[in-house]
């Protein structure tokens, strides 16, 4: 069991390949803290009264948590889910292959990845960190990278957006939202 991977009992469907995701994330990135699943879209009051949309996971127990960037974490992911699940190939009673899009997003601190991983860069190494990043979605054959997206208004595409998330990717803070397309089988 991985704690900085929550995971679900016997996942089924999409939930298989997007456990597996998470699993490959945290086992070849040391720097990255969590490696969260499935985000659904949440609504929260701010001070000033205007609901804003936000990632949230679910923590268990009818708790749930905001996973968007932070001082809490060196870095951290998370995977949305963007399309429909498509059948490829569909026979009754057989084994089918089905498609869907989705997208992981991996927000980080490079001050913090350096300071963790001893890191010697003295630049903004976020195509490293990208690079590493690929590497590991290259090892799993289900899943095809189709885009990569680095500004803060790509990346939380889907939730409320300002002037602060713009600032959360200044040096030395960064992120990623990399779309993926996967396949995977379901057995009837």
């Amino acid at each position: 069991m991985h704690t900085n991977a929550p995971l679900i009992p016997n996942p089924v469907g999409l939930d298989k390949p997007i456990q597996r995701l998470q699993i490959a994330l945290v086992e070849n990135l040391p720097w990255l803290d969590f490696a969260f699943g499935r985000a659904t879209v949440g609504r929260k009051e701010g001070a000033d009264k205007r609901v804003a949309l936000h990632p949230f996971v679910y923590k268990g127990e009818n708790r749930y948590e905001i996973v968007e960037p932070h001082n809490k974490w060196v870095a951290h992911s998370f995977i949305q889910v963007v399309s429909a699940e498509e059948p490829v190939d569909f026979q009754k009673l057989q084994a089918n292959i089905y498609r869907a899009k989705i997208e992981c997003v991996i927000l980080f601190d490079l001050d913090k990845i350096k300071a963790k991983m001893g890191y010697s860069y003295s630049h903004r190494y976020t195509e490293e960190i990208k690079q590493q990043i690929k590497n590991v979605f290259r090892k799993l054959t289900q899943y095809e990278i189709t885009a990569v997206h680095e500004t803060p208004e790509e990346v939380f595409r889907g939730y409320t957006y300002d002037h602060y998330m713009h600032q959360t990717f200044m040096h030395p803070k960064g992120g990623f939202k990399f779309v993926l397309s996967v396949s995977y089988t379901e057995t009837c």
